[in-house]
C-alpha cells in the first residue's frame, strides 16, 4: 500500500470514527451515562495517547510562553467542543446533532473572510447561503419539537471547532501539531475532570450494551484524532477535509441503522444542502489554491 493510499484511509476511517462516536453517544445515554461521564474520559485519554505519540517521536513537549498561552485558550474551546459534540445528542436526534456541529465548516470560510477583510466571491458566497441555508431547514423543520438547548450545544460545539482551526491556521502554524494537541487536551481534560466530579452530573452506564456503547464512543473519538493528524500529513489538508463530510452522513446512517431514527423528507434536503454546499466551497478553493510544482528529476548518473 503506498503512502497516498495509506493517508486516504486513515482520513476515511477518521470520518467514520467521529462520525459513529456520535450515534454510539446515543445508547450510551439509554444505557444510563451521561455526557459528564464520557468527555472527561476522552479528554484525558486523548492526551495521555498523545503525550505517547510525543514521546515515542522525540518531539518538543516545553513549547514557548505564546504557544503556551494559545494552548490554553484552545484548550477552553476543546472543552466545550468535546462536551458539546456528544451532549446535544442526549436531547436531539443523532443526526440533526451531526448537522449542528457541521455548521464548522462553512463558518471557517465565513470568519476567514472577515478576518482577512475581503467580500468573499460569488461562488464561495453561494456555497455559504447553501450550507447555511441547508442547517436553517434541517433544524426549522419540527423546532417546536427539538429541544433549544440541545440545537445550542451542537452549534456552538460547531462554533468552538470553526474558532480552534483558524486559531491553529493563523496563530499555530509554525509549531509542532502533535505537542499542540497535546496540551489544548490536557487543559481540556483539566476542565472536564473537576466539573464531572464536582458536578454530580457524571453517571456511569447500569447496562451492558450502555457500557459498550460507551467505550465506542470513547474508542471512535481517541483513536480518530491521530489518524486525522496522518491524513493531513499524507494527503494535504484538503484532500481530508473534502472526505471529512463522510462524518454526518455517518452519523445519520449509524442512528437509522442502531436506533431506526430516521430523518424528514425536508431534513434530508436540509442536510444535502449542508453537505453541497460544503463540498461546493471546499472544490473552489482548491481550484484556486497554487498547486505545487514537481521537483526536478535529478540528472541520470547511469
Amino acid at each position: 500500500m503506498t503512502s497516498l493510499q495509506r493517508g486516504y484511509l486513515c482520513a476515511v476511517a477518521s470520518s467514520l470514527g467521529l462520525g459513529l462516536a456520535i450515534a454510539a453517544s446515543r445508547g450510551a445515554y439509554e444505557g444510563g451515562a451521561t455526557p459528564l461521564a464520557i468527555s472527561p474520559v476522552r479528554a484525558t485519554l486523548l492526551a495521555l495517547l498523545l503525550w505517547l505519540l510525543c514521546v515515542a517521536g522525540r518531539r518538543r513537549l516545553i513549547l514557548p510562553k505564546r504557544d503556551m498561552l494559545s494552548c490554553l485558550g484552545l484548550g477552553v474551546l476543546a472543552a466545550h467542543m468535546f462536551y458539546g459534540n456528544i451532549a446535544a445528542v442526549e436531547t436531539i436526534p443523532v443526526g440533526l446533532a451531526a448537522l449542528c456541529f457541521f455548521v464548522y465548516p462553512p463558518l471557517v470560510g465565513a470568519l476567514s473572510a472577515a478576518l482577512d477583510r475581503r467580500w468573499p466571491s460569488a461562488a464561495i458566497m453561494g456555497a455559504l447561503a447553501l450550507a447555511f441555508a441547508g442547517v436553517g431547514l434541517a433544524l426549522g423543520v419540527g423546532l417546536d419539537s427539538l429541544d433549544p438547548f440541545g440545537v445550542f450545544l451542537g452549534v456552538s460545539a460547531g462554533i468552538a471547532c470553526a474558532v480552534s482551526v483558524l486559531w491553529l491556521a493563523r496563530g499555530m502554524a509554525h509549531a509542532d501539531p502533535l505537542p499542540v494537541m497535546f496540551w489544548f487536551s490536557a487543559v481540556a481534560a483539566a476542565i472536564l475532570v473537576p466539573t464531572a466530579l464536582f458536578s454530580g452530573e457524571a453517571k456511569l452506564p447500569v447496562t451492558a450494551a450502555g457500557w459498550a456503547a460507551c467505550l465506542a464512543v470513547i474508542a471512535c473519538q481517541v483513536s480518530s484524532i491521530p489518524l486525522y493528524y496522518a491524513a493531513v500529513r499524507l494527503v494535504g489538508a484538503e484532500n481530508t477535509s473534502m472526505l471529512n463530510n463522510l462524518q454526518p452522513l455517518t452519523s445519520i446512517f449509524a442512528a437509522w441503522a442502531l436506533y431506526d431514527e430516521r430523518l424528514g423528507l425536508w431534513q434530508w434536503c436540509g442536510a444535502l444542502m449542508v453537505l453541497g454546499g460544503i463540498v461546493w466551497m471546499q472544490t473552489v478553493l482548491r481550484l484556486r489554491s497554487p498547486r505545487p510544482q514537481r521537483a526536478a528529476r535529478p540528472p541520470s548518473t547511469r
